[in-house]
């Protein structure tokens, strides 16, 4: 068995060329990781190659399946429920920075459910009396733009989604910053992904199984420099 791997480096716009030429070397199974846009892209090249995702949103909100016991189409996989965290990540970075009273959330503009999460990161910071002060960035250019931004803003910690803070300013805060993470171990998702994928190179369809749902609390890190 051989295995073709394809990384779009965040540039979501090289995803369906990568579809279309895994599909031309006509591969038994289709696994997508980097959220519910992956998976839509491979979905939209294939309705016959088996497709097993990974997202940290609802598949059914996000249409990859009909339902959870019953996905349907060419179309199984893991999600983690990761995007509604956000609340809790606030409330941890504010047991860690209790005297901050402005707080930047740095999101990727190009995550499917960036405005959901910026809506309940908002919900949260509203009731625990804190600034949000949101931030999109996508590019290692506009990340360090943003770090710049929230500074002059007056912000004393950082509340960010996972992959979104690639640059070098992510370790490079200034010592009055503080940096806390807070999500599913995204390495559970491993074994049941391989698992589908084993099950559908069997059997040349998506098996007809419950799309798996995991979810585990991360290590929380707390640095300071």
């Amino acid at each position: 068995m051989s295995i073709e791997l394809r990384h779009g480096d965040g540039q979501y716009d090289r995803l369906p060329a990568f579809a279309a030429d895994l599909i031309q070397r006509q591969v038994a199974v289709l696994v997508t990781t980097g959220g519910a846009r992956v998976a839509q892209v491979a979905q939209a090249a294939t309705t016959t190659i088996p497709i097993v995702f990974t997202t940290g949103s609802d598949p059914v909100q996000d249409r990859l399946v009909k339902s959870i016991n019953r996905p349907g189409g060419n179309s199984t996989g893991v999600y983690l429920l990761n995007n509604s965290l956000a609340p809790k990540r606030l409330e941890v970075l504010r047991e860690l920075v209790p005297n901050a009273r402005v707080i930047a959330f740095l999101v990727n503009p190009h995550n499917l459910n960036a405005d959901e999460q910026i809506r309940e990161a908002q919900t949260a910071a509203n009731s625990i009396g804190v600034e949000l002060q949101v931030l999109k960035a996508s590019t290692a250019r506009e990340i360090d733009s943003a770090f710049e931004t929230l500074l002059q803003r007056g912000a004393k910690a950082l509340l960010r989604l996972r992959r979104a803070t690639r640059s070098r300013r992510s370790t490079n805060g200034p010592s009055s910053s503080g940096l806390a993470g807070w999500s599913p171990t995204v390495s559970i998702a491993a074994k049941p992904s391989a698992s589908l994928a084993s099950m559908s190179v069997a059997s040349s369809t998506a098996p007809s199984l419950p799309s798996f749902r995991s979810c585990r609390r991360a290590n929380s890190s707390w640095s300071s420099t």
